[in-house]
């Protein structure tokens, strides 16, 4: 019997064993790939527009002087779009004035005028202002401004809403002699420069 073949393909069969053979504890798990960083785009910064969101609100830090000279401080919330033009005559020069609620320093309510609203009750709400500007000029304006009627202000622990509108009834009193019910005033033109309590006042910005 020849050995030889059966030799040779024993030692094949050995090599190709030896080659391809391999301890599965020696390979290391494969890991996960490392989370590529994600750089997210920089947001651009908020923009106040007036022509995007005429609605929009903004904080104030104020204070506010009410009629029987009590001081209140708080953050008071406007709309963003508050713009008024003025137009004085002082002797024959006229000036016109434009600004908006970021021009103002302080705010006096100087004369009320009333409506009537039914026989004995008048409303009456700001008629005429004394504006002084941030650079401390200051200017009159007549007739109402509709932002400064009520104020919500807010500190850090409560919210109110003060108003320089107020009612007040006049009544007939003793003796026939006619006053105003809330101010208690007998002259009926009294309560044009005078508020009731409670009423707002001044307006002062803190800048």
């Amino acid at each position: 019997m020849n050995l030889k073949p059966f030799c040779l393909m024993s030692l094949f069969m050995l090599i190709f064993a030896s080659v391809f053979s391999f301890d599965e504890s020696s390979v290391p798990n494969p890991s996960e790939p490392d989370a590529p960083e994600v750089k997210f785009p920089d947001m651009p910064s908020a923009k106040i527009s007036n022509q995007e969101n005429p609605q929009m609100l903004i904080l104030l830090r104020v204070s506010l002087t009410i009629s029987e000279e009590t001081e209140m401080k708080g953050t008071a919330y406007f709309s963003n779009y508050s713009r008024w033009t003025v137009t004085n005559q002082i002797l024959n020069k006229i000036n016109i004035f434009s600004f908006s609620i970021y021009d103002i320093q302080k705010i006096d309510i100087l004369k009320w005028k009333s409506e009537k609203k039914d026989e004995n009750t008048y409303f009456f709400i700001p008629s005429e202002y004394k504006i002084y500007a941030n650079n401390r000029d200051y200017f009159i304006h007549k007739g109402n401004i509709e932002a400064f009627n009520s104020l919500i202000l807010s500190d850090d622990t409560s919210k109110k809403r003060y108003y320089s509108v107020f009612y007040d009834n006049w009544i007939e009193g003793k003796k026939g002699f006619y006053r105003w019910e809330n101010s208690k005033a007998s002259s009926f033109t009294y309560n044009f420069e005078n508020p009731i309590a409670g009423v707002v006042k001044t307006i002062q910005f803190i800048k």
